[in-house]
This record gives C-alpha cells, structure tokens and sequence, in this order.
C-alpha cells in the first residue's frame, strides 16, 4: 500500500467508530507487542527481588549488610548500563533491519542471560549476567512500541500503546507472585538449589515468544516505505563497502557492548573496597590487556570514522531532507527532532532516576521497616508488597492514557510529576510495618509507573519513521547512562548519612533523590502537544 494512501485512511474512516477500523492482525499486534515487553517487566521483577539474596549467596557467609547493598546497587547499574546500550544498538537495528527481527533477537538476550543469572557464582559473573541481560531489555520497548504505533489505525494509537505498557504491570505481577512460592531466601528449595536460582531459571521460559513472533507479526508498511525511499536515494557511486570498513564496524560495536561494563567494573572496585571481593584479576588490566582490548580496537574505528568524514557527500544531502534510517546525526541536526529528543531525554530520564534509584529499592524498605523479624516473614511481605505495587502501576498507567487521551500528554505528565514527588517521599518516610506495605507501595507504584504509560504513548509521537525506532529507545533507554548512577548515588548517601549518624539513613536518603521529579516538570516548558496530532513525517 502507498505511504499516502495508509497515512489517508484514518481521516476517510473518521466517521465510523474507531473500533471499527480494527482487524484481529491489529489485536495480534498489540497482544504480541505487550507480551514481549510484558515478560521483559517480569524478569525484571524477578532481578530486584533476589538481588539482595542472590548476592548475599555468591559474596559469602559473614559478608556485611552494607557490602550486599553496595553489590546490590552496582547489580541495578549494571543492568541499566547494558539496557542503556542495548537501546542505542537495537535502536539502530529496529530502524535498518527492522521492528520484528529486532523483537526477536532481543527476547532471546534477555531471557537467555536472565537464565544465566541463575548459574552465577561469584559477584562478577552476577554483573556480567546482568548487564548482558540489560542490553535485551534495552531493546524489547523501542522495538515493540514502534512496531505497535506504525501498524494500528491512528485513532487507536494512543489507546494500544497504553495497554502495552499497562499490561506490562502484569509481568511485574507475576514476578512477584513468583517469589511468594519459590522463596528467594531459601537456600535448598528445589534440587539442592537456591529459590534465587529457581526464579531466574522461570526467566527463560519466555523464550518460547519467538515462535508466535516470528509466525504472525510482519514488518509495519510505513517501515518498509521510509526503507525503500532510503534505498532509492542512496548515492550508487558509493561503493558497498570494504573489508576493512566492515571491521571498523564490527569492532566498533564490540567496543561499545564491552566498554560500558569493563569501565562499571573497574570504577566500581576503584570506588569501593568493599567490592573487590570476587572482582575482575588484576592482570586483566596490564599493558597486553590494555593494548590488544583498547588501543588496536580504537584506531581501527577512529581510522573508520575518518574515512567516513572523509568521504564524499552528493551535493543533495546539503539541500534536501535527509532520508536516511536509524540516524543519530540527524536526530540531533533537524531543530525540531532535537528539541524533542531534549525533551524525550529529560522526560525519560526523571522517570527512571526516580524509578531504578528510589522506586524498586521498595524490598530493601521493607527489609529496614521488618528488621529483626524472620526471613520467612520478610520475603512474604516484598513479594505481596511489591505484588501490590505493580497492582498500583497498572491503574497507574491505565489512568495516565485516560488522561492523556482526554486532556492531552503535557497535562497528564504535570500531574503525574508531581504525583510522583509527593508520594515517594510520603512512603520512605512513612512505612514502618507489613501492613503499611501493603497500602503504602500500591500509592508509590500508581505514582511511578503511570510516567511509562506516557513514554509509550509519546515518545513514539516525537520522531519520523525513519527515526523512529532511534528515537524511541535513545529517549526510553540511552538515558539509562545517567540514571545508572542513581541506585550507587542511593548507597552512598546512605553510608554517608550513616556515618554522620543519622537515625534513618536510608529514608532520608531516598527523599534527597526524589527531587529528580521536578526535573520533568521543568523539561514540560518545551514539550510539544501531540494529542490528537498524525505521527509526524519528514
């Protein structure tokens, strides 16, 4: 079908009602769509509620609180760091290769590697198990929102992208629940086996997606027309490309999937003592390491890059608008892609800081309110708590694309910011037993996740097709970069509070943190109304 013809059919249809525009493909779309990013949130759950057992297992018995929590932070940076980079990757890959092959290939990173989490057996293997799993992560959300904003009729846009990322709510519900039966605590709970170990196992189980995905989803028509357009207006003088520029390449990835965690490591050892138990061997590290992992990879890609700068431009790429897919450049050239990739980055960014630093450190709350109280009854308070928490996400999120829908995105973000502000602080000053937890954290998950109902809903709203899919994920996972400091930011003020003794260290420290809301309250002033608006085209 023409691009102008599947851009026209909404507004010829815009008579009957908009349900009546639906076909079963379109419901497919969004059911697959969600259940791919749906089990991507469960395995996350299931990665915050055994950190904490899982690391107190590999670092060993007699290992200081303090250090488990300090592991534990680095854990959840980790993990973002790789779901940050995966959204740069996957990105690019959903934009060239396209949306479905991209859902594939990161359903199997992350179930494969939340698998593997099961197998760790020291504290470093848990980091690499982590960030690795991260880089899937990072890529499921883009890959799957765009595929589900480019497929289903305008008029239903907003609505589908809100119930992939309501139902998401589900997985995280059902990670949950999951510890309520396969304890993490536990230290022989099936096999001679860790609950722990048990739970990441379940992880894998969502692998089996790939079949339905690859049977019944196809790529969006709007793809495969900005692809064609790409194709049709590339320069044929240019030549395909030689071996060495296909290595420069390779290694370049190579570089920028290892670098992140290498460097996490080593700043994580240079920074705390404490996590040199089980860390990377020194030697690793030396002059062979450091000339054959670093210095030849690097002038190789910046021998690349400079050919490409070098190389010749047509003199049309100066005057007509560039149609180029999965281009970073151009998000940051084009003054109107720009100004919503600020936007989308500030917005994003607030959401998450406020979620991985404050939010899901809600097990560890409750371990300080219970403290004293036995294990058994711990792990049944986070896992109904945090249950209850993404009982309040859900609602959460179906609320925010109400309100979007109705009132329009700008008014539903201001209220949801500042929803967020004072509710968090509410909760880590205020809960003090199980039964607290039990309304507290619904109040705090409402707060929190309805924020990710709206970047599904808008994010997808800020960028051309051809960009889409980099846009997306440089928006909803790149700023992970930043916000991965945020859950080490929570661990050292609470030693430094604790230090300076203060009666509860943890909780102040979370309040101090929660101020990162305001920063999408602010980042609002220059955000575009999308309500009600076509997705927008070159």
């Amino acid at each position: 079908m023409p691009m102008a013809e599947s851009i026209a059919l909404p507004q010829v249809a815009a008579e009957q009602p908009w349900w009546k525009e639906l076909t079963l493909y379109h419901w497919l779309v969004v059911i697959l769509g969600a259940c791919g990013w749906l089990f991507d949130c469960m395995c996350q759950r299931i990665f915050t509620l055994c950190r904490e057992p899982a690391l107190s297992e590999v670092l060993g018995s007699g290992v200081a609180d303090t250090v488990v929590k300090n592991w534990g932070g680095w854990a959840t940076t980790a993990t973002m760091i790789g779901w940050a980079t995966g959204g740069i990757i996957f990105g690019m890959t959903s934009d060239r290769w396209g949306r479905v092959k991209t859902m594939v290939i990161t359903l199997l990173v992350y179930t494969g590697f939340t698998g593997l989490s099961g197998l760790s057996r020291s504290p470093t293997e848990f980091l690499i198990c982590r960030y690795l799993c991260g880089l899937g992560v990072g890529g499921m959300f883009g890959a799957a929102t765009t595929l589900v904003a480019e497929s289903v009729p305008g008029r239903f846009r907003a609505i589908a992208l809100g119930l992939l990322q309501t139902l998401s709510a589900a997985g995280n519900i059902i990670g949950s629940l999951l510890t309520t039966r396969i304890r993490p605590g536990e230290a022989d709970f099936l096999f001679g086996q860790a609950g722990w170990r048990i739970m990441f196992f379940v992880g894998f189980l969502p692998a089996l997606l790939a079949i339905p995905f690859l049977l019944v989803l196809r790529e969006p028509q709007r793809w495969k027309e900005a692809r064609r357009r790409a194709a049709a207006d590339r320069d044929p003088a240019t030549p395909a490309g030689s071996v060495s520029d296909l290595l420069w390449r390779i290694v370049f990835y190579i570089e920028l999937l290892v670098f992140p965690l290498l460097i996490l490591l080593r700043v994580a050892e240079g920074r705390d003592p404490s996590l040199r138990v089980g860390s990377v061997p020194e030697p690793l590290w030396g002059i062979p390491f450091f000339l054959g992992v670093w210095v030849v990879p690097s002038v190789l890609v910046l021998r690349g890059l400079y050919r490409w700068k070098k190389a010749p431009r047509p003199a049309a790429d100066r005057t007509t608008p560039s149609t180029r897919v999965g281009s970073i450049p151009d998000l940051v050239r084009h003054p109107r892609w720009r100004r919503n990739l600020f936007v989308g980055v500030c917005l994003g960014l607030a959401g998450m800081a406020g979620l991985w630093g404050i939010g899901f450190f809600s097990p560890e709350l409750i371990s300080t309110a219970l403290q004293g109280q036995p294990q058994r009854v711990i792990d049944i308070v986070r896992g109904y708590g945090t249950a209850l928490q993404d009982v309040g996400s859900f609602f959460g999120m179906l609320t925010f694309t109400i309100v979007a829908t109705a009132l329009g995105r700008r008014w539903a973000f201001a209220g949801a910011f500042t929803l967020c502000l004072a509710v968090t602080i509410f909760v880590f000053n205020n809960l003090r037993s199980g039964t607290d937890a039990y309304w507290m954290l619904p109040m705090m998950g409402f707060a929190q996740l309805s924020l990710f109902g709206g970047y599904s809903i808008y994010f997808p709203e800020l960028f051309p097709t051809r960009l889409r899919g980099t846009g997306v994920s440089f928006c909803y996972n790149t700023v992970r970069y930043l916000a991965a400091g945020f859950p080490p930011m929570l661990m050292f003020l609470n030693r430094q509070l604790t230090d300076a003794s203060f009666q509860e260290p943890f909780r102040t420290a979370a309040t101090m943190l929660s101020f990162i809301f305001v920063l999408g309250l602010v980042a609002l002033i220059w955000a575009p109304e999308t309500k009600g608006q076509p997705l927008p085209e070159d």
